[in-house]
This record gives structure tokens, sequence and C-alpha cells, in this order.
């Protein structure tokens, strides 16, 4: 399988990764929102072709620029390090926190739709200078030991499920001028 070979070959390979769960994660919440919403949109495949062709390409670009670090990292860290024992725990680590994020925001989304109606806006911006109380109101609302409990579950499921590919990418060789080439070319591909 072509994917495959891409995961065992490089250490991109978990940069790919990344790019999948984010554009599948991505896509669910927008099919679930959809679906939400069904009752009161006029449905033509016009609107169809905006709502999943405009989403992927935002859903491309924001994975994109949120991997950015992850390239510069993936470009610097030499094998010896990369590929060493206490390394591993550090990736996987990483890679749940990520996912937790990941996962996190999706559920987010969906319970900031149910309350306004509408995805993520200035609303949400405009509730981060109100911090203190608007974690209150969502503590009091909704059952938040639960919901981060199924977000934590969700998330070391996903995790467990690339296990044998984030093994195959940390085990990959590769040289600094190998690393530097990839991870140009990928920055190269989101400025472009």
């Amino acid at each position: 399988m072509k994917i495959k070979r891409i995961f065992l070959k490089s250490r991109f390979g978990s940069l790919y990764l990344f790019f999948a769960v984010f554009v599948t994660l991505s896509f669910i919440t927008r099919t679930i929102l959809f679906a939400k919403s069904l009752p009161a949109i006029d449905l033509t495949p016009w609107l169809l072709v905006k709502i999943y062709g405009a989403g992927l390409f935002f859903d491309i670009v924001a994975a994109a620029y949120f991997s950015i670090p992850i390239v510069f990292y993936l470009m610097v860290v030499p094998d010896k390090i990369y590929q060493g024992r206490f390394h591993k725990p550090v990736i996987y680590i990483f890679s749940f926190v990520i996912l937790y994020l990941l996962v996190f925001n999706s559920f987010s989304e969906y319970f900031f739709f149910d309350e306004f109606g509408v995805r993520f806006n200035f609303i949400a911006v405009d509730y981060l200078i109100y911090t203190r109380e608007v974690v209150k109101n969502i503590t009091e609302s909704y059952p938040m030991p639960a919901i981060l409990t199924v977000i934590a579950v969700i998330s070391f499921i996903i995790l467990m499920s690339f296990r044998k590919l984030i093994d195959s990418s940390i085990a990959a060789r590769s040289s600094l001028k190998q690393r530097i080439k990839s991870g140009f070319v990928f920055i190269f591909r989101v400025f472009a």
C-alpha cells in the first residue's frame, strides 16, 4: 500500500498521520454539524460542494499551518535522539496531547453549534476575555468529567490504532540533508 510505504520510509510519516487525522476529524465534525442543521437549510448540490469543498480547503490550510512546528522539529532532531529509547515515549505523549486537542476541538465545536447555531466565530473569541465566567458556566451546564474522559478514550484509541505507523516513522533513518529537503518542500507547499 502506497501510504504505508510513505510511513515506512520517512520520519515525516508522523506528519502525514497528523494531516490525515486532522482532516478526518474536521470532516466528521462538519458532517455532524451539517446533519444537525439539515432542517434549517435549503439543500442544493452547490451547497454541498461549498460545504465540503471549501471546508476541505480550509482544513488542509489549517493543518498545514499547525504542522509547521512539527516540520521544524522533524528537520532538526538527529536520528540518534529521534530513535533513542527515551524519545519514543515523548513522541507518544506528544501525539496523545495533539490528538486530545483535536478531538476536544471537535466536541467543543459541537457544543458551541448546539448553543449558538453556528461554528466557532467571533463569539468564541469574545468568550476568551471572560474565561472564568465561561468556564464556570460550562462546568455547570455540561458533565465535564464524563466528556473529558470520553475525549481521552477516543484519543487513546486513535493513537493505538496508528501505533505501528508511528513506530515505523520513528525507526526510519534519514540524513540531515534529506530532512531539510523534505521539510522545506513541505513548508514551500504551505506558503505556495
